[in-house]
């Protein structure tokens, strides 16, 4: 199935890509895990993902998008053909934060590992983090 929603990552002032650089930072199982997730149920699926468990709003135009499954149960759920030859049995609980841009643009803003670090405290910090990056990147826009 192609792509309905076009996948843009949020750049800071010096062109890093914070979202790109910690899925780089994953180990192999999460990382194939985040991008199958992105490209066949994001990308494809958007904001009406919004009624379900994948994504989550969490105000202000911002929405958290869960992913809890490996590449072969993602795989397994959307009945994908190209299967993934990424094995193993590590836990999956990651999160990203999203912003819907127009009508087919989604901004990654932010990210991380829930399993590694599930404190309420640190969560609340990374949606404010999320929250800024929308604004500057609403503002570079504008």
């Amino acid at each position: 199935m192609a792509a309905k929603w076009k996948i843009e990552f949020y750049e800071d002032h010096q062109g890093r890509r914070p979202v790109e650089k910690w899925i780089d930072g994953l180990s192999v199982q999460k990382a194939e895990a985040v991008i199958v997730a992105l490209k066949e149920v994001l990308a494809i699926n958007g904001i009406m993902l919004a009624s379900g468990r994948w994504l989550k709003s969490v105000g202000g135009g911002l929405y958290e998008f869960r992913i809890r499954h490996s590449v072969s149960q993602i795989q397994d759920m959307y009945q994908i053909a190209n299967k993934s030859l990424v094995g193993g049995t590590e836990a999956i609980l990651l999160r990203i934060f999203v912003a819907f841009a127009g009508e087919k643009t989604i901004v990654l803003l932010g990210a991380y590992d829930k399993g590694k670090n599930d404190k309420a405290g640190f969560q609340q910090n990374q949606i404010g983090v999320a929250r800024k990056r929308l604004r500057e990147w609403k503002h570079r826009q504008g």
